[in-house]
């Protein structure tokens, strides 16, 4: 299982979002720019260390085809962290009294909210399905959560959930795949004409795609119809001698 961030469907500077996002950079560059001409270098070369550690896997450089990967922040996020550090104990170092315990019990209140997050996140990843239940109401439009909670279902032997899921991936971007995969739930459910018709579907869109074939075979093969089972494996045999289901099936 591969969790992933899709690119985002607008993606325009015009939009509040990301002007909000620049206006905030462009502040701390500022800042921190401002913070070393008064001499304190430490700033900046924080904020640049974030910078250069975050640029080699951000979407400009081409380095995934996610938009975003959470475990590449972790590593620059220390910069960041180490900023908000130094100004709180900026802040505490000139407040006094009363005002010092406040800025501790607003610090205390962020973290006990950051942890109420974290055990209602923990919640989503419950399994799979609530996993890519949690995507999929947040981003409608990213077909490889379908995907990936249709394969899920298979597994579960749940194949009407799992025909619905694959449905619509292949009405909105029909691919082999996914038409394979709605073929093994088809099989799944007995509905062997509908089967047939999806792994023929997969072989048409790709004819070298072996697993369309063996399923293909393996209906063909219940329906005790040898000839064509034997004609689909001989082809998948052509195009993997080592798929080890071909001969097992042949």
């Amino acid at each position: 299982m591969v969790l992933m961030y899709g690119e985002p469907y607008k993606v325009s500077f015009s939009t509040a979002e990301y002007v909000g996002l620049l206006s905030f950079i462009s502040a701390v560059t500022a800042l921190c720019i401002f913070f070393w001409y008064r001499g304190k270098k430490l700033w900046l070369t924080i904020w640049t260390y974030y910078i250069v550690m975050l640029l080699p896997v951000s979407v400009a450089t081409g380095f995934s085809a996610s938009f975003a990967h959470d475990r590449y922040t972790y590593m620059p996020s220390m910069g960041p962290f180490l900023l908000v550090g130094f100004g709180v104990a900026f802040l505490a170092e000139k407040m006094k009294g009363k005002s010092r315990a406040i800025l501790f019990s607003l610090l205390v209140a962020f973290f006990s909210f950051l942890a109420f997050l974290t055990i209602k996140q923990e919640a989503v990843w419950k399994n799979s399905i609530t996993l890519w239940n949690s995507v999929i109401e947040r981003a409608p439009r990213f077909l490889p959560a379908y995907y990936d909670r249709g394969c899920t279902y298979l597994e579960m032997a749940k194949y009407s959930e799992a025909i619905k899921d694959f449905t619509i991936i292949i009405k909105l971007r029909p691919f082999e795949e996914a038409y394979n995969k709605r073929g093994v739930a088809y099989k799944g459910i007995g509905d062997y004409e509908a089967a047939v018709r999806d792994f023929s579907k997969a072989i048409q869109l790709k004819p070298e795609y072996t697993p369309a074939y063996n399923n293909r075979a393996d209906v063909y093969l219940r329906l005790a119809n040898y000839k064509k089972a034997m004609e689909d494996l001989d082809k998948a045999l052509e195009l993997d001698p080592k798929y080890s289901i071909t001969r097992i099936n042949l």
